[in-house]
């Protein structure tokens, strides 16, 4: 299944859908760390249920219909974590209504991670990006990894930004507005990120 990362950016903007209106993709009972927290709250005729709980020190709050967060910024409180995009890393899987593939998201600052059921993992940069310009990941002071908009990275390319995220402090991505053609630049921390990676890895076996 094959989706443009302007359409995946959108997806992953539905987060933290209740159960109500979306199907559960996660078997009930099932919990990502032994000791997370299973809650469930209504408003008026819409039910959420989510786990909380730390990963490896880092918090994270997951939706039934694997849609959630990590921190992505240490010493996060409550308010700033449900209120901003910006500071958390967010996840978010998807099975197809014709096939039953699935694929898992992960977003933060204009970067879009995607990872299918066979492995496969991909990187994109931005929303709706200038047709036919380039996108750019750098990781500290390394040299920055840079590719069509179209294409993104996949392969042992995105591994490759995937391992230097890992092991960095900071991420700062790039792409081209669309229509201005103007430099569209985020930079964030690391913090988060492979524990929310590590989720998706497990996640995306669990979706029934």
């Amino acid at each position: 299944m094959k989706l443009t990362f302007v359409l995946i950016a959108i997806l992953i903007l539905g987060l933290g859908v209740s159960s109500q209106e979306k199907a559960r993709l996660i078997p009930e009972g099932i919990r990502f760390t032994p000791d997370g927290v299973m809650k469930e709250e209504t408003y008026g005729s819409t039910t959420f249920r989510w786990e909380s709980g730390l990963y490896q020190g880092v918090p994270y709050r997951l939706y039934d219909d694997a849609s959630g967060s990590f921190d992505g910024v240490k010493g996060l409180d409550e308010r700033t974590r449900i209120g901003s995009m910006d500071t958390v890393w967010s996840v978010k899987c998807e099975k197809d209504a014709i096939d039953d593939s699935k694929s898992c998201y992960l977003m933060r600052g204009g970067l879009i991670l995607t990872l299918t059921a066979n492995g496969e993992t991909r990187i994109g940069v931005g929303g709706r990006a200038y047709p036919s310009s380039e996108v750019a990941i750098r990781v500290d002071s390394d040299p920055a990894f840079i590719a069509p908009e179209k294409a993104g990275f996949a392969g042992m390319k995105a591994n490759q930004i995937i391992e230097a995220i890992k092991k960095g402090v900071n991420v700062t991505t790039r792409y081209q507005e669309w229509p201005s053609g103007g430099n569209k630049d985020a930079k964030f921390s690391t913090y988060g990120f492979a524990e929310a990676f590590e989720y998706l890895r497990w996640v995306i076996v669990k979706i029934k």
